[in-house]
């Protein structure tokens, strides 16, 4: 089901991907990744995610900004970004994802199993 055809009331558990491709452009995702956030921002639909899956989106905006900035290929990224850590420091968009997410009424739920 396209993202845009959700029923208004629903609630919807985000994944990491559709917080990646609303934070970093991806030609055909990203307009309605960024639609589904808004929706969830206006209440129209409720949200919930798992610290995991945030922390993938963290990572995964991390290391866009590190291939973009660094014109590094992805193969081997993390291995690179560990060996230099004050490159790390200089990326800022992950800072950014993390204020505009924790802006929206998404809720956070246990990744216990118990």
């Amino acid at each position: 089901m396209p993202l845009d055809d959700i029923p208004a009331g629903a609630t919807v558990f985000v994944d990491s991907t559709i917080l990646h491709y609303a934070f970093v452009h991806f030609e055909a995702a990203t307009p309605q990744c960024i639609r589904l956030l808004q929706r969830v921002g206006k209440g129209e639909l409720a949200a919930c995610l798992t610290l995991p899956v945030l922390n993938d989106a963290v990572h995964n905006v991390m290391c866009s900004e590190a291939m973009e900035r660094f014109n590094r290929p992805r193969a081997g990224l993390v291995g690179w970004m560990g060996r230099n850590p004050a490159s790390v420091r200089e990326l800022t968009r992950a800072s950014d994802f993390l204020n505009l997410i924790g802006g929206l009424p998404i809720r956070i739920l246990s990744a216990d199993l118990e």
